[in-house]
């Protein structure tokens, strides 16, 4: 399959050493904000105008996480083992610099995987996984202008959780493994708050009992649509899922991805018309859709067709509607990182016919 034309030619990051790892990018102010570990530091470049900064050391750490303020400040969550706990920190970059950790989870379990997120309100909010209670069940910060106040979400056992919030809404999705699953099986959750409110009880969203459902990400559009992907397992195979949270509740997932082929790595980014972009990782292909109007999905298009070994896919889409991509492919035995970028999508006019008499 060609390339599509609205994607730009991919170009390698000679910045990034072989075989680094847990890549984030966020935007913002017009820059592109990347940041990588490698042995356990964590590194930040920039790109602004097409030019990338040389690296810098954000500070010691893995699973690093990014967000931009509408200030265009910089924050970065990350995992790090300290007296022989891991915890979650955040720094921030301003005027060209980054402060120190300030530690968040402050518990006694294991901290990890961290996602921070955020608002158009300016709120950072921040989800990670936490050991705390015995099991691993999902913890929820947001910052309050000085500190980080946490706790967990009710019943809100599980892992790997991905957050983002509206006006009105702050949304968390996780996978966890199912008791009422023969083989253990993972499904994804969601619960909400709103603004003032209470979290509410989980609710299943993928609900395929004995088939692995994992790894979700979930995007609230400008209007406050909730959207949330995800890879399930069918037939040996992987399918990108997606489901939208209507106000009655979520629908019925629907297949993204050709189920003929196996699909994983999915990333949903909302664009500056209230669209859903999804990017996922397709065999040897880089893979993009968009959701277009009234829910309807366009053809899927090619983003790179050499990416042996595609992994550690992270995305983000500018303020003009730019979708900026990393991610690690083999490149003679070693994994290298790439830069792909994709053209803003244009939100096709409608013109009136002028009358005259």
């Amino acid at each position: 399959m060609a390339v599509d034309p609205n994607w730009l030619p991919v170009e390698e990051l000679p910045f990034v050493p072989p075989n680094s790892e847990q890549i984030a990018l966020a935007t913002g102010g017009g820059v592109l904000h990347l940041v990588w570990a490698q042995a356990k530091i964590i590194y930040h470049a920039r790109r602004v105008e097409g030019a990338w900064s040389a690296p810098v050391k954000v500070a010691a750490g893995e699973q690093p996480s990014l967000a931009v303020t509408p200030d265009g400040a910089a924050y970065c969550a990350h995992a790090n083992w300290f007296i022989g706990n891991r915890e979650i920190y955040v720094t921030a970059f301003r005027n060209n610099k980054w402060g120190l950790p300030a530690l968040v989870s402050r518990t006694t379990g294991h901290s990890s995987d961290p996602a921070l997120h955020a608002g158009a309100d300016g709120k950072l909010r921040l989800v990670w996984a936490d050991t705390t209670p015995g099991d691993s069940v999902i913890y929820y910060a947001q910052h309050d202008g000085q500190q980080w106040p946490n706790a967990p979400l009710p019943n809100g056992k599980g892992s790997r959780p991905s957050v983002a919030a509206s006006a009105d809404a702050t949304h968390v999705v996780w996978q966890d493994r199912l008791a009422s699953s023969a083989v253990g099986a993972f499904d994804v959750l969601a619960s909400l708050r709103s603004n003032g409110g209470e979290w509410a009880l989980p609710h299943m969203v993928s609900d395929t009992r004995d088939l692995h459902s994992m790894l979700p990400q979930v995007a609230v559009s400008a209007a406050g649509a909730c959207h949330a992907v995800w890879q399930e397992e069918r037939d040996g195979l992987f399918v990108i899922r997606h489901a939208e949270r209507w106000p009655e509740g979520w629908t019925e997932p629907a297949d993204v991805s050709d189920p003929l082929f196996d699909a994983r790595l999915a990333r949903i980014l909302p664009n500056r018309w209230g669209q859903m972009q999804v990017l996922w990782a397709e065999g040897n292909l880089l893979k993009h859709r968009v959701r277009g109007e009234k829910g309807r999905w366009l053809p899927a298009e090619v983003a790179c067709e050499e990416c042996v070994g595609l992994s550690e896919l992270a995305a983000t889409i500018s303020d003009k509607g730019e979708l900026h991509a990393v991610f690690t492919r083999y490149t003679n035995g070693d994994r290298h990182t790439y830069y792909a970028k994709r053209k803003a999508i244009d939100r096709q006019k409608v013109f009136l016919p002028i009358v005259t008499r």
